[in-house]
């Protein structure tokens, strides 16, 4: 977010509340996550296979965001569209950075 120029924070916390994103963040912060995920997925010792195997440790998303199938990366941008609600939903809100 603070990539972005925004922070989430208490929804008491004083600031305007951002209640959508435009394409270009949604998809920069899908990315973003899907990175910080592969990194997290990748130390936690999992590895790309056609299948998902929990047993194996192995994922078929496990894959550098580019190299992602269309379905995978609307799925991604899909969930971030809707932050500001979801962040509304447990007293959180999206403001501006100063």
């Amino acid at each position: 977010m603070t990539e972005l120029g925004y922070k989430v924070v208490s929804i008491e916390q004083y600031g305007e509340e951002i209640v959508s994103l435009s394409s270009k963040e949604v998809t920069f912060l899908a990315q973003k996550e899907h990175e910080s995920w592969y990194k997290d997925m990748v130390n936690l010792g999992w590895k790309y296979g056609r299948r998902k195997s929990l047993k194996k440790h192995v994922n078929p998303n496990l894959l550098e965001w580019d190299k992602l199938n269309n379905k995978v990366k609307r799925l991604n941008i899909r969930t971030l569209e809707h932050l500001p609600v979801l962040c509304n939903g447990v007293g959180l809100k999206i403001i501006k950075d100063k």
